[in-house]
């Protein structure tokens, strides 16, 4: 699938690990929680899709993504980030998860400061910041921290995006909570190229 590249799937899973963790709580803004939710899951269902046929992004899939982080975008241009209180933790999740198919550097580094606030409040949780944090690098064409971004490829075949200070990665990832990498395999071409 060339050089598509999104989050680990078990990174992305530590997100959902972490949110199950909070106190359940009714969200004030249920409807904005179903559009969140019900776009995450019609994207991570085209994604796999896509992966599936292994020929590349479907243009569809590229319309659907452009749509949901255009969504997106409204959703925090009046409420800032979703945060727990708005749209509870699955509400929340949804939400990352579409920032996480954005293909822009600049929104994901101003998500990156929006969410601030919301992390020192309670509102979202450390992990949400390091998965957009290594998706905006591999976006500037940057070596991501924490080794959250791979190469789209069928199932168990991911190739890592290069990390900075590679013998530093073990201690980052077990610091913020992720799994360690077993036999990752770290791309390194001689010009980089962003999804």
């Amino acid at each position: 699938m060339g050089d598509l590249w999104e989050v680990r799937p078990v990174d992305l899973a530590a997100a959902r690990t972490a949110c199950r963790r909070l106190p359940e709580r009714q969200p004030p803004r249920p409807g904005i929680t179903a559009d969140l939710t019900g776009r995450a899951e019609a994207a991570r269902a085209w994604r796999a899709d896509a992966r599936q046929d292994g020929d590349g992004p479907q243009p569809a899939l590229t319309m659907l993504t452009t749509s949901h982080v255009r969504a997106l975008r409204r959703i925090i241009e009046v409420h800032g980030w979703p945060g727990f209180g708005l749209v509870g933790a699955e509400g929340s999740l949804a939400a990352l998860e579409i920032a996480l198919l954005c293909g822009e550097a600049t929104f994901l580094r101003r998500l990156l400061r929006v969410m601030e606030v919301p992390l020192r409040n309670g509102e979202a949780v450390p992990v949400f910041r390091l998965l957009l944090h290594d998706r905006a690098c591999v976006l500037e064409g940057q070596r991501q921290w924490y080794g959250t971004q791979q190469q789209v490829r069928p199932p168990g075949a991911g190739v890592l995006w290069p990390v900075e200070e590679p013998g530093l990665l073990a201690v980052r990832r077990a610091d913020a909570g992720f799994e360690p990498l077993v036999g990752a395999v770290f791309h390194e071409p001689a010009a980089q190229t962003a999804a």
